[in-house]
């Protein structure tokens, strides 16, 4: 069993012989040993899918409305609140969010979305959010912007995934998964 959530519980780790808990990635825990008395203690411990907090309790369809239907025609350089509010008209817990859009990865990780990697990201799919890092000539706070299903949206209709020249091909990136 491998537990994904975004911490681990903190009683999961003392029970069991180290031998049969063993760190299982940046922040899951993969359980060995099956039948191994200590091994089912630790794995009863573990919360079950239901429990884990999940970015898939975010209804896409309605944060993908709710940008589409308030985008402007043009930045008006509120990306980050237009991509919060969108999540959070689709039931997401915006609770402890960032000022900054350059901020939303660590955040949106802790909140149960996944990083996607560079190939997945080319074919995006409806509730993904890029964030980008601020470039010499961008916005110090970069840029956030959701995947509508069809493009790509922040406080404007974006032409493309960079949303304007000062990031096109020359800011870091990563994308998030609900």
């Amino acid at each position: 069993y491998e537990y994904d959530g975004p911490t681990l519980p903190a009683n999961a780790l003392r029970l069991g012989a180290p031998s049969s808990v063993t760190a299982g990635g940046p922040t899951g825990v993969a359980l060995a040993d099956a039948g191994d008395p200590a091994t089912e203690a630790a794995q009863a411990m573990l919360p079950t899918e239901a429990e884990l907090p999940r970015a898939r309790a975010v209804d896409v369809d309605k944060a993908s409305a709710w940008i589409d239907r308030h985008a402007q025609p043009e930045s008006t350089h509120q990306c980050a609140t237009f991509v919060r509010r969108a999540l959070e008209a689709g039931g997401f817990d915006s609770s402890g969010h960032p000022a900054a859009a350059k901020d939303y990865g660590r955040f949106l990780l802790g909140k149960g979305f996944t990083a996607v990697d560079r190939a997945q990201a080319a074919t995006p799919q409806k509730g993904d959010v890029v964030v980008l890092q601020p470039t010499a000539q961008s916005d110090p706070a970069g840029h956030v912007a959701m995947f509508d299903g069809r493009q790509w949206v922040s406080d404007f209709r974006q032409k493309d995934f960079w949303g304007v020249p000062a990031y096109r091909g020359v800011a870091s990136y990563d994308v998030y998964r609900p």
